[in-house]
């Protein structure tokens, strides 16, 4: 998701940080126009990993194991939107104005696709085949109680 905004950044002739350096506008003023990688974008990428992490914490917490991957995937791609309209149309627009008015918007939409696309992932990667599982099962088991227990 940062990569794109960074490289949507770069096509359209400003700087790779840019995404980062108007997030750490609410912390550091003046530092949204800078074009380098500096101290403030920092703060802006780790308030991205904050939010952003936070949202794929709740949202595997919510989903996991509840419904199948398939579903997850469509419901992620529908979270990561409406947080993209709750955050950009709403909260940035009265909390961080300079944001809300400089960001690209149609970068910043396929960077929450690409977002959504990449947390719905999690479930199939937690899918294992029920073989798979019961193999491993009777191996945990056999440690345990090794391998004559049931033998007398």
């Amino acid at each position: 998701m940062m990569g794109w905004l960074g490289l949507s950044s770069m096509w359209r002739g400003r700087s790779f940080w840019t995404a980062e350096n108007l997030m750490a506008g609410a912390f550091y003023s003046g530092t949204a126009w800078r074009d380098d990688f500096g101290y403030s974008a920092l703060a802006g990428l780790a308030v991205y990993v904050v939010i952003y992490g936070a949202l794929a914490a709740g949202f595997a917490t919510a989903t996991a194991g509840r419904i199948g991957s398939h579903r997850v995937r469509l419901l992620a791609l529908a979270a990561a939107l409406a947080w993209y309209l709750v955050a950009y149309k709403l909260i940035y627009r009265h909390a961080l104005p300079l944001l809300a008015y400089e960001y690209a918007e149609t970068p910043t939409l396929v960077a929450h696709f690409i977002f959504g696309l990449w947390l719905g992932g999690y479930a199939k990667l937690l899918e294992r085949p029920a073989a798979e599982v019961a193999v491993a099962e009777g191996a945990a088991r056999e440690q345990v109680e090794g391998p004559d227990s049931g033998t007398e």
